[in-house]
């Protein structure tokens, strides 16, 4: 039997020693060739300078000094960490701790592992989504394309004393003798669907639904290649046709479950669709495993690492999964240098600059 992925030395191509081992001048080397392709070379972050060449190293304020306009700059400059209070040694350790986690790492965990405070950790990990929100592919190429919808958040409360201590039939009998002494149909399905009342309504609320498409790799048996999300308030038609159009080209084929959200999707692809309540895989080899898949990262995320996704941040959430997805079967070495070169290349944040002056989201990202 072949040996898992994570199991091999080719995986672990790194480790935390590695990055102890380095000087705080060997991280901005290792930085900095990232950045600029090159350790003697910088580009001056001035939009109306930047000029490529050896700049002057400034040695005790760890920057360089433009030759041409005479700025003063850092590797972070013009960066998300841009004006950094935290060492680039915790940051660094904190990407790796990004990268190294298969679903995700909570921030009261990273606080305790870098010893920073939990508001310094989010801040850290709300930098690192953004950069991956902002970086997200846009398009499916070619290739076989399955798609699904998820809900998340909101998770209901059960019921206090709904059966409990006592065995599985007469817990089945308790709850149907409940839902049918309900009055009329619509609490019979509030009792069966939302134990516990008021709490369980306003909770249900905050319910959303991830919608997913995935490229399939050309090479069988390696998975999914590329994985595109959004949010919707339901996995309905409207929402879930418009989001297939926008990303996946004409004539494509897609696979999907029986969802009559999917009914229309024949109009211009090749569309299969396999019936879940009947079987996961049909005998013509339909499935849309690779998008069950994905859920079930997200959902393992959401019950065991960060406990609950609220609406605001949940697409956020929704693409780092879709990252680690992606990354699975790349090593440890490939992910961080990635993840530091969408980082060190992409500007200055947007959402999570000036994050406790009140620059944050206001409103949840829905149908992007």
């Amino acid at each position: 039997m072949a040996m898992h992925f994570l199991r091999t030395a080719e995986y672990r191509d790194i480790c935390r020693a590695d990055i102890a081992k380095l000087s705080d001048l060997g991280i901005i080397h290792a930085l900095a060739e990232v950045r600029w392709d090159s350790v003697d070379m910088q580009r001056c972050p001035d939009p109306s300078c930047e000029s490529f060449k050896s700049h002057y190293w400034r040695q005790h304020r760890n920057q360089w000094r433009c030759r041409d306009c005479g700025r003063d700059f850092s590797v972070t400059s013009g960066t998300p960490f841009a004006y950094h209070k935290k060492s680039l040694r915790d940051i660094l350790n904190g990407m790796f701790s990004f990268c190294v986690t298969a679903n995700g790492i909570s921030t009261i965990e990273l606080a305790a592992d870098l010893g920073m405070t939990d508001k310094s950790a989010w801040y850290l990990m709300g930098k690192l989504r953004e950069v991956l929100v902002r970086t997200r592919p846009v398009d499916i190429t070619d290739g076989i394309v399955q798609a699904d919808g998820g809900w998340f958040g909101g998770k209901r409360r059960d019921a206090n004393k709904h059966g409990s201590g006592l065995h599985t039939e007469q817990r089945e009998t308790a709850i149907r003798e409940k839902i049918e002494g309900a009055p009329s149909g619509r609490q019979r399905r509030k009792k069966h669907m939302m134990p516990g009342g008021k709490e369980n309504a306003r909770r249900r609320k905050r319910r959303r639904c991830v919608e997913v498409v995935r490229e399939l790799h050309r090479e069988p048996g390696k998975g999914a290649r590329r994985t595109i999300v959004s949010v919707a308030l339901s996995e309905h038609e409207k929402y879930m046709i418009s989001f297939i159009r926008k990303y996946v080209p004409d004539g494509a084929l897609i696979m999907t479950d029986e969802s009559g959200a999917f009914t229309p999707l024949s109009n211009w692809y090749e569309h299969k669709c396999v019936v879940h309540s009947r079987e996961y895989v049909n005998d013509e080899g339909t499935n849309d495993n690779q998008a069950e898949s994905y859920f079930s990262r997200l959902r393992r995320a959401e019950y065991g690492v960060h406990h609950q996704y609220t609406p605001l941040h949940l697409f956020e959430y929704a693409q780092e999964t879709a990252w680690r997805e992606d990354c699975r079967r790349q090593s440890l070495k490939t992910k961080l240098i990635g993840l530091l070169k969408s980082t060190l290349t992409l500007g200055k944040a947007n959402v999570y600059r000036g994050y406790w002056q009140g620059n944050r989201l206001k409103d949840e990202v829905l149908n992007c």
